[in-house]
């Protein structure tokens, strides 16, 4: 059994801030494109948002993995407890930003009546 060193586990932290970051950037990028009417981009967005949001779960993954492996040693500190917070905060603004492009989506078509 293998001891994650501080230097690994700075990498998991760093890696979910990374995609869970990438992932806020495209949802912000969606909702402007839908508040423009460019739904097409909007929609290219929240897949760009959620292949990030899906790479930042499996570096968390990945981590939980290591901390099994390791019978639960893996002690978190403070940057791992803000990459966790940041990957689920990005999570649930991802849910927001497709209520937000429905929205914008609902009224257009009212716009055109």
């Amino acid at each position: 059994m293998m001891k994650l060193t501080d230097e690994e586990l700075a990498d998991f932290s760093y890696n979910l801030i990374l995609h869970a970051g990438n992932a806020r950037t495209a949802g912000d990028m969606a909702i402007q494109a839908a508040k423009k009417g460019d739904f097409e981009q909007a929609a290219a967005q929240m897949k760009t948002a959620r292949a990030e949001l899906d790479i930042a779960h499996q570096v968390q993954t990945e981590l939980l993995t290591a901390n099994a492996s390791e019978g639960g040693t893996v002690r978190p500190d403070f940057l791992l407890v803000h990459a966790a917070n940041h990957y689920e905060a990005t999570d649930a603004y991802l849910m927001l930003c497709d209520e937000l492009i429905a929205i914008h989506g609902q009224l257009a078509r009212l716009a055109q009546h």
